[in-house]
This record gives C-alpha cells, structure tokens and sequence, in this order.
C-alpha cells in the first residue's frame, strides 16, 4: 500500500500489511502474525447509511470473522478500531466515560456496537482484544461534519 509513497522504504515498515477486502480474509493471511490492528471499516456515520446492508457486511461480519481467525491461530493482541458514534447523542451536556451508556443512532454505529461486544465474548486467557472508540477524523459525507467539530 504505502509502495506508491515517494519516501517509501521496506525497512520503515517492518511489519506485514494485508491489503484486500476484510470479507476475503483467510487464516492464511494471519499466519506468522503476532497482533492484530484491525482498521479495515466503511468508515463514519453518514457514508453507513447509504448501504447499511454493506456497512452490516464489512463492519460487523468481517470484522468479527476476522477476530475469530485471529484467535483461532493464536493471536493474543487484538485491536479494533471502535467509534464514539457509540455514544450517540448525550441526554446532557456531561463529558463521557467509557462507562458511558450506549446509544447507536445509525448503521455504523449500531455495527460497531455489534462487533465490540462480539469480539468481547471471544476474550479469554490467550486472546485480549482491546477496543478504541476513536472520533472521526476523516471519510466520505455529503455535509460538511459540524456535528463532530466539538470532538
């Protein structure tokens, strides 16, 4: 992926990058691997709602098939990239906590509720996944985001 990048260099990236379609994911893909830092999503609230059953497909099916791979072939360290969209919109003007409650108002975040408390039940002694509920920071909108400019 990062080939094209003019200061490219092989030893700068001394990891190995799948890139590919998370839904074509294979356990051969996994092999060698120590850690999973799962980026791969349809990502933010508006682009989710013009497929749903698409952002469903990728977000939440593939994402869960691929922790379930990852643990399957010994993968201890799990990341998933999350969203605040969990949140959804608070009842007040209080800060959050992750303790906060959930409320999913659109396809994306409702996927990404799906997945962390999927992933979550896949936790055990050999397999740690670790969710960060990051806030948007780019991806495709038919708006201006003013809604997360207070983010």
């Amino acid at each position: 992926y990062y080939e094209k990048c003019k200061f490219y260099s092989s030893n700068f990236y001394p990891f190995k990058q799948i890139v590919k379609d998370i839904r074509d994911i294979s356990e051969r893909d996994l092999e060698g691997v120590t850690a999973v830092i799962h980026l791969a999503a349809l990502s933010n609230d508006p682009l989710g709602e013009i497929n749903p059953s698409l952002t469903h497909q990728i977000n939440y099916i593939a994402s869960v098939k691929l922790a379930k791979l990852a643990k399957r072939q010994g993968i201890q360290r799990y990341i998933f990239s999350s969203s605040c969209s969990l949140y959804g919109i608070a009842p007040d003007d209080k800060p959050l906590t992750e303790e906060g409650r959930l409320n999913p108002i659109t396809a994306y975040a409702k996927t990404k509720v799906e997945t962390e408390e999927k992933i979550s039940k896949l936790a055990d002694d050999n397999f740690h996944p670790v969710f960060m509920r990051n806030a948007t920071v780019y991806g495709i909108s038919p708006t201006l985001r003013l809604d997360i400019i207070r983010n």
